[in-house]
């Protein structure tokens, strides 16, 4: 799996781990689908 993460660093540390642990904690039932291309930015050319 690969996409791109903006890490954004905190008072309390980096967000991305404390999510990352969020998730393990979690313990989801079902397989997670990743979109990485949800709230990219994208620069177009248009003619």
């Amino acid at each position: 799996m690969g996409t791109d993460i903006t890490y954004i660093r905190a008072h309390e540390g980096w967000l991305l781990t404390r999510f990352l642990m969020a998730l393990w904690r979690r313990k989801a039932k079902q397989k997670v689908l990743v979109h990485s291309d949800q709230g990219s930015q994208f620069t177009g050319m248009t003619g």
